[in-house]
């Protein structure tokens, strides 16, 4: 058995007509049944005479995601799907068909027939990679390598060694909230910096709104430039956030919007929206997931703010 995430819509927009009718679906409309079709090269060459306007790697990107949708994912697989603010469906996948009149609410005509599980799955509770890996920007991906986890997260039970204990989590959210604007922009130029970028904060006067610039080279293949905003607030970012980050970037640039809160589901939805730039995006939680994977070589300084704080904290 396998086990995959699959997205039903940006922002999870169809996800509760794709629970009310026992499916998961997945967009491209323009191309046609995916198992008539019934080959890798044959769904990457409809894909680009449907939508001439996908560069070459968003072809190679998005012919990989339909082709595990429809070839790749077997019946009886494990599939989970995002419900929005931190939830999960979780259900056993059945077989592919394509709908080509939609009438439930839900316009995708690729789709897979679902047995949904009673309950839900809480990010809260997942290990900080595992957490993390769902803020992908794929539709469909695979989550093989944290199968031991899923199943304890299915059967209601903890999964150790815990990699993520809340606790920690919300002393490391706290002490961010505690730095001033630059200074919570220079610790995030330090992650990028740990997790491998060229990294630099801009300056208050001219920036559009970009606290960090971040470029990768990729192993002398590609540069990939990184242009990060971010907001040190408490209360939910909205899309008015996304769309201004995607309104400063140039052509070929990445977008990336990192908060200590939440975004609301009108945010996620506009961050992932087709036929527009991608922004990805990092809450609180993704944070904090992402500072705990890579603790070891955060600055001590920074390091030692936290054990101060859990020292005094109750146990």
């Amino acid at each position: 058995m396998a086990y995959y995430l699959v997205r039903v819509g940006e922002g999870s927009k169809y996800a509760r007509e794709a629970k009310k009718g026992g499916f998961i679906a997945v967009g491209w409309n323009k191309v046609s049944d995916l198992m008539q079709l019934g080959r890798l090269d044959k769904i990457k060459a409809a894909l680009a005479k449907a939508y001439p306007e996908y560069t070459p790697a968003q072809i190679g990107a998005q012919t990989g995601q339909l082709y595990r949708f429809s070839l790749e994912m077997k019946a009886g697989d494990t599939v989970l799907t995002p419900l929005g603010s931190g939830e999960y469906l979780v259900g056993t996948v059945g077989d592919y068909y394509f709908e080509n009149n939609p009438k439930d609410g839900c316009d995708y005509k690729h789709r897979r027939k679902m047995q949904w599980r009673d309950g839900i799955i809480l990010k809260e509770n997942m290990s900080a990679n595992l957490a993390y890996s769902m803020g992908g920007l794929l539709t469909v991906f695979s989550l093989d390598k944290y199968a031991g986890e899923i199943e304890c997260l299915i059967a209601g039970k903890t999964f150790t060694p815990a990699e993520k204990p809340e606790r920690i989590r919300d002393v490391i959210l706290t002490s961010l909230m505690e730095l001033n604007g630059k200074e919570f922009e220079e610790f995030i130029r330090h992650v990028l910096e740990i997790i491998g970028f060229t990294a630099e904060t801009t300056q208050y006067v001219g920036d559009k709104g970009i606290d960090v610039n971040g470029t990768l080279d990729a192993e002398g293949l590609a540069n990939i430039t990184l242009r990060v905003q971010v907001k040190r607030l408490r209360s939910s970012v909205s899309n008015k956030e996304v769309l201004s980050l995607r309104g400063a970037l140039s052509q070929g640039e990445h977008g990336c919007l990192i908060a200590l809160a939440t975004f609301t589901s009108q945010a996620i939805e506009e961050a992932q929206a087709p036929g527009k730039i991608s922004i990805k995006l990092i809450d609180g939680d993704d944070l904090a997931g992402l500072i705990l994977k890579h603790f070891d070589e955060i600055d001590d300084a920074y390091k030692r703010q936290c054990h101060a704080k859990l020292e005094m904290s109750p146990s």
